[in-house]
C-alpha cells in the first residue's frame, strides 16, 4: 500500500465484510461489514521491576513484572481480585513478542466464578465473564497457558503501555490486557 508520501508499506488487512459476531443473538456491530488495514506497532523490552494499574477492572487487580530468575528475562504476575494470582517467566526481554508460559491456574485461593449474573453482563463486564470462564476452564484442568508480552511505548503524553495476550482465548472477545505503570 502506497503512504501519503508515496511510500510503500506492508499491512495487515482484517477482513469483516462477511463475518458475522452476535451476541445473545444480536449482531454485535449492526449494518457494518469493512476491512480494516493495521500497521505493525512500535514496540520496546518490558520495564523490569515495575507495577502496572488494571483500572476499573472486574476481575483483574494488577499487573507486576520483575526481572527473571533465569537473568536475561522478565517475570510477570497477574493478580486477581479474588486474591490469586499466576505466574511466568520469558526467555529474553526484547523489543517484539515476549513468549512464557503462565501456571498456577489451580490456586484454589480463586474460583474464577464471580461474573455470572444479568447485572455483570449490565455493567458491561461481559467480556471479563467470557474470559473468566476460559480461565476457570484452564484452574480446572491445572493448564500451562501460552502468553505474549509486550510493551508499547508512550507517545503525546501518553505513559508506555504493558500488552499480555492469551491465544488460547479466542472468539469475538480475544484476550489482550492493556495496563499502565502506577
Amino acid at each position: 500500500m502506497s503512504g501519503a508520501a508515496g511510500s510503500s508499506q506492508s499491512l495487515r488487512v482484517l477482513d469483516y465484510r462477511s463475518v458475522k459476531a452476535n451476541i445473545d443473538s444480536a449482531l454485535t456491530i449492526q449494518n457494518w461489514g469493512g476491512q480494516i488495514a493495521l500497521q505493525p506497532m512500535a514496540t520496546a523490552a518490558i520495564n523490569a521491576d515495575s507495577w502496572y494499574n488494571l483500572g476499573e477492572s472486574a476481575l483483574f487487580q494488577d499487573v507486576k513484572t520483575e526481572r527473571s530468575n533465569k537473568g536475561s528475562g522478565i517475570k510477570p504476575t497477574i493478580l486477581f481480585k479474588e486474591g490469586c494470582s499466576v505466574s511466568g517467566e520469558t526467555e529474553a526481554n526484547t523489543q517484539g513478542l515476549n513468549k512464557l508460559t503462565l501456571s498456577g491456574w489451580s490456586n484454589r485461593s480463586c474460583s474464577f466464578n464471580t461474573l455470572t449474573g444479568s447485572a455483570d453482563i449490565k455493567d458491561g463486564k461481559i467480556y471479563e465473564g467470557m474470559w473468566e470462564k476460559k480461565m476457570r476452564e484452564f484452574a480446572n484442568r491445572d493448564a500451562s497457558v501460552t502468553v505474549y508480552l509486550t510493551m508499547k511505548p508512550g507517545s503525546h503524553g501518553q505513559k508506555d503501555t504493558l500488552l499480555l495476550g492469551i491465544p488460547e482465548i479466542t472468539g469475538i472477545t480475544p484476550f489482550v490486557l492493556e495496563a499502565q505503570p502506577l
